[in-house]
């Protein structure tokens, strides 16, 4: 729940907060997806996971309220997972359509904490 006293504008907490839930839903729905790759190949399923834990914790800064100690730093780190996302991952996950999705999803939620963390 957005505390109504939050250090980022409500209307990016917001869809900070919509954003990280379809995330979530996207993951629930990739079940299947994240076995397969799991059991093929286990890297690659590591690598994807400590990506969207990344995502999925900025968020918690705005979804809690609570002023992040570096924002400039999470700026950063968003700006480096745009390649990733975009290019790698979507590559990598072309035969695991659930796991599409929720590579779409995390991107998106991506976008939203930069604009959330780059608002003045």
């Amino acid at each position: 729940m957005i505390s109504a006293d939050l250090p980022y504008r409500a209307v990016d907490a917001k869809a900070v907060e919509a954003a990280a839930s379809a995330a979530m839903a996207a993951f629930s729905a990739a079940a299947d997806d994240r076995h397969r790759l799991y059991c093929a190949d286990f890297d690659h399923y590591c690598d994807f996971e400590l990506l969207a834990d990344r995502l999925h914790g900025h968020a918690s800064w705005v979804i809690e309220g609570a002023k992040h100690p570096a924002p400039v730093e999470v700026i950063k780190d968003l700006q480096s997972l745009q390649s990733p996302l975009r290019l790698d991952w979507k590559l990598r996950l072309k035969h695991y359509p659930q796991l599409e999705t929720y590579r779409a999803k995390l991107d998106e939620l991506r976008e939203q904490l930069l604009t959330c963390f780059a608002a003045p």
